[in-house]
C-alpha cells in the first residue's frame, strides 16, 4: 500500500543524510587547507628562523676574531706574519663555514618536510571530499531504492 507520509519521511531522511555527508566531506577538505596553511607558514618561518642563526653565528664570529686578533696582538705576536695565528684564525674561518653549511642543510631538509606534509595534508582533504560523494551518491540510491520497495 502507498503511503505518501512514510515516502516523505524518507525522501526528507535521505536528503539530510546526503547533505550531512556532503557537508562533512567539505569541511575536511577546507580543514585540511587551513592545516596545510599552517605547515606551509611554519615552514617559512623556519626558513627565516635559520637565516637569523646563520647572522648570530658570523656576528660572533667576528667577535670572536677581534677579541682572538686583540689578544694576539697584546702578547706580542705579529698577527700578519705569525703562520699559527694565521692556521688558527683560517680554522676558526672553516668552522664557521661548516656550521653554516650544515644549518642550511638541516633548514632545506625541514622545507622539504614541511612542503611534503602540507601536500600530504591537502591530498587528505580532497579523498575526505572524494569519499563523502561517494558516500552520498551511495546513500541517494539506497533511499531511492527503499522507497522503491515501500511504494
Amino acid at each position: 500500500m502507498f503511503d505518501p507520509i512514510t515516502l516523505g519521511i524518507m525522501a526528507v531522511s535521505t536528503g539530510l543524510q546526503i547533505k550531512g555527508q556532503l557537508d562533512a566531506g567539505k569541511s575536511s577538505e577546507e580543514q585540511s587547507k587551513l592545516n596545510a596553511f599552517r605547515m606551509e607558514t611554519e615552514t617559512k618561518l623556519g626558513k627565516v628562523q635559520a637565516s637569523q642563526e646563520a647572522m648570530a653565528r658570523r656576528e660572533e664570529y667576528d667577535i670572536a676574531s677581534k677579541s682572538n686578533y686583540a689578544q694576539f696582538a697584546a702578547s706580542g705576536r705579529d698577527i700578519g706574519s705569525d703562520m699559527s695565528v694565521k692556521a688558527f684564525m683560517d680554522k676558526q674561518k672553516e668552522t664557521l663555514g661548516e656550521d653554516i653549511r650544515r644549518g642550511d642543510v638541516q633548514a632545506q631538509l625541514e622545507r622539504n618536510r614541511g612542503a611534503e606534509a602540507a601536500g600530504a595534508e591537502r591530498a587528505s582533504g580532497r579523498n575526505a571530499r572524494r569519499a563523502s560523494l561517494i558516500n552520498a551518491a551511495s546513500t541517494a540510491i539506497g533511499g531511492g531504492l527503499d522507497m522503491y520497495r515501500t511504494k
